[in-house]
């Protein structure tokens, strides 16, 4: 009779420490909204820079257009098909004969004089055509360039990169916010180091970007804690436990970082935004100019919903800003990681600021993708 009083105890011990060990993390919902909510203002971001990079492409196409530029592959493109594959399809054919002549064991073969393509003559095996390393070459020669009296330069119709540091960033930023996401989601040891290890390399490298491009070194990269020290040292802590705590550094450290990095993309955004906002602003003042005439009733009607299409076309972009968002972004990571530190008191003022963000987020991409279907 005396097991089974202790038999209770002890079950009901293992079942708490398995529902704890594979519970979700308390935040791991809104986690998933703040990276929803981050991927959408890059989506936003990255309309604006794309269409920068359009227009750039396009001026300067237009100005070699009219100076009449000769446009010429800036070398020697196609010959590797002469040089090289065909040379090595000759010597593969020669190798394959020889090699069933050696199988028959005939006295009458000669070993060719090429060296055998796609052969590891160390490991004796043979290996994949190294196709990439041809693209490559046939790629570089193949570009497209300004011929300029004696040369041939690529640099007039090389794609311009606007932004491109810029764009490095968000991309980056994208891969800190995936690996937290993943970070909630993982349900044993093996995957929590692994994960922790992915955060721990994204924010590094998003680090290095931002101070790169705001010339300051930023305090945490020298700060930066080991990935034991993110886990936690006692093999005691249950999973839980210990996702939470890497959870809450992780997120501590890259605070600064996050703002900086929200800072910069905002700036841009601005920058990026102006000509699309004359462009819509410039459309609504036009159709606003028929009123100058004579109309019909019928015209008249017409003509004044077709002014509040483009007044709404044109403000609404005010109110779907991109920088707006990067700004809400860096709001919503510092409620997060106040409400990891205090889960009691800060746990609402959260939920709103994150709330906030996706909405904020949502509408500016929203917004870009709108005005992007209506040009």
């Amino acid at each position: 009779m005396h097991y089974k009083i202790w038999l209770r105890p002890v079950l009901f011990m293992q079942t708490f420490v398995f529902i704890c060990a594979c519970s979700p993390l308390p935040h791991r919902h809104d986690v998933a909204i703040f990276k929803d909510s981050v991927d959408a203002s890059v989506d936003a971001f990255e309309i604006l820079r794309l269409d920068a990079e359009r227009k750039l492409m396009k001026d300067n196409e237009k100005r070699l257009a009219r100076r009449g530029v000769k446009v010429e592959p800036v070398g020697d493109c196609t010959a590797v098909i002469t040089d090289k594959l065909q040379k090595d399809a000759s010597c593969m054919a020669q190798w394959s004969i020889y090699r069933a002549k050696q199988a028959s064991k005939r006295s009458d073969i000669v070993e060719p004089g090429c060296k055998e393509p796609a052969f590891d003559v160390h490991t004796k095996r043979f290996i994949f055509y190294d196709i990439e390393k041809v693209y490559r070459t046939e790629a570089d020669a193949c570009r497209l360039g300004v011929r300029r009296g004696n040369s041939v330069s690529p640099d007039a119709l090389a794609r311009t990169g606007v932004l491109q540091n810029t764009a490095i960033l968000s991309r980056q930023l994208k891969s800190y916010v995936d690996a937290l996401s993943k970070l909630t989601e993982v349900s044993d040891f093996d995957a929590l180091n692994s994960a922790v290890g992915d955060a721990k390399l994204a924010l590094d490298g998003l680090a290095v970007r931002v101070e790169e491009m705001s010339g300051k070194q930023l305090a945490m990269q020298q700060a930066m804690d080991p990935i034991t020290d993110l886990l936690g040292s006692s093999l005691k802590l249950l999973l839980e436990n210990r996702r939470y705590n890497a959870l809450k550094k992780i997120t501590q450290q890259a605070d600064p970082v996050i703002a900086q990095s929200a800072g910069i993309l905002s700036r841009n955004s601005m920058v990026l935004m102006i000509p699309r906002l004359r462009e819509l602003g410039d459309q609504y003042l036009a159709s606003t100019e028929v009123f100058n005439e004579e109309l019909k009733n019928s015209e008249w009607l017409i003509a004044l919903a077709h002014a509040r299409l483009h007044q709404a076309s044109y403000l609404t972009l005010y109110r779907g800003h991109p920088a707006s968002a990067f700004q809400s972004m860096a709001d919503a990571h510092h409620a997060l990681v106040e409400a990891l530190d205090d889960p009691e008191s800060q746990f609402m003022s959260m939920k709103a600021s994150i709330k906030e963000f996706s909405a904020t987020a949502k509408a500016a991409r929203e917004s870009l993708v709108k005005v992007n279907g209506d040009k």
